[in-house]
C-alpha cells in the first residue's frame, strides 16, 4: 500500500478548529459508534454489499469527511478496491486512517482539506464516493454544490452514497430538534448526560438536515437520475442512507 498526505494551502485556522474538535469529542464519537447508536454497523453492511454488487475489479472509492476510516477501512478490506481517496480537516484523524487502512491492499491518498474544495481539485473521476454523517452541516446551497461536483468527480455508472439525518417533513427545524432531543436522550441510553448534552450542542450548533425528498432532488438536480433510499434508522428514520447513480451515458 502506497501512502501519501496532501495538506490543504490556506486553511491552517481550519484545520486547528479541526483539531480541537479531534481533541475534545473524539473518544464521545467513537463511544457512539461503538455502541451502534447512529446504526453503523447495519450501514456498513450495506455498503459492503453495495461494493460487492456494483463495483468492478480495481475500483476507486472517494472518501469525504473520512475521520479514522476505520468502518470504511473494515468494509474495504473485503473488496477488490484498487485507489482510495481519503479527504479530511483533522490531521490526526488523518494519522490514524492511515494506520487503519494499512491493512487494505490498495494504493492509498489521504489529503488534509474541506471537502467541497477537495471536490472541485481532484485530479480524476471516481467510482465511488461515499460521505457518512457530514453533508447535512453544510446549508441547503452548500449541498446542492456538493453533489454537483460528487457528480462531476464520478466516472460514468459511479455510485453517490451519502448518511445524513432527515428532517420531518412539514417540521420546522426547531420543532425538529425539540422532538428529536427527547427521542435520542430516551434511545441513547449508554451515553452519561454531559455526553449527551455533548452531543446535542453539537446537534443543535451544527446540523441542518433536509426532509428525504429534497436529499433526492438535491441529487436529481445535479445529473443523478437513478436516487433511492436504501436504509432508515428503525422508529423514526433518523438518519437514512441514500444511493445516488450516475449514468452510463453521463460524461
Amino acid at each position: 500500500m502506497s501512502n501519501a498526505f496532501g495538506w490543504a494551502e490556506g486553511s491552517f485556522g481550519a484545520q486547528l478548529d479541526a483539531l480541537e474538535i479531534f481533541r475534545n469529542d473524539w473518544q464521545l464519537y467513537k463511544k457512539l459508534v461503538e455502541l451502534n447508536h447512529f446504526h453503523h454497523a447495519e450501514v456498513a453492511d450495506i455498503l459492503f454489499e453495495t461494493l460487492q454488487d456494483s463495483m468492478p475489479a480495481g475500483f476507486s472509492f472517494l472518501d469525504l469527511a473520512c475521520g479514522d476510516a476505520l468502518i470504511t477501512s473494515l468494509v474495504l478490506r473485503q473488496t477488490p478496491i484498487a485507489l482510495y481517496h481519503g479527504v479530511d480537516l483533522s490531521g490526526p484523524a488523518l494519522a490514524l486512517a492511515a494506520k487503519n487502512l494499512d491493512a487494505v491492499s490498495c494504493d492509498t491518498k489521504l489529503e488534509c482539506r474541506d471537502m467541497l474544495d477537495a471536490l472541485a481539485r481532484l485530479p480524476r473521476q471516481f467510482d465511488f464516493i461515499w460521505c457518512g454523517l457530514s453533508v447535512h452541516h453544510l446549508t441547503t446551497i452548500e449541498k446542492r454544490l456538493f453533489m454537483q461536483r460528487a457528480f462531476n468527480a464520478l466516472r460514468p455508472n459511479g455510485l453517490l452514497m451519502i448518511y445524513e439525518p432527515v428532517l420531518t417533513d412539514g417540521d420546522t427545524l426547531s420543532v425538529f430538534n425539540r422532538r428529536m432531543r427527547h427521542l435520542l436522550k430516551a434511545r441513547w441510553q449508554g451515553l452519561s448526560p454531559s455526553e449527551f448534552d455533548r452531543i446535542w450542542r453539537h446537534i443543535e450548533d451544527c446540523d441542518l438536515p433536509e426532509t428525504s425528498d429534497t436529499w433526492l432532488r438535491l441529487g436529481l438536480s445535479a445529473g443523478f437520475l437513478r436516487n433511492r433510499t436504501v436504509f432508515s434508522e428503525p422508529g423514526d428514520g433518523y438518519c437514512r442512507l441514500f444511493k445516488y447513480r450516475k449514468c452510463p451515458e453521463m460524461n
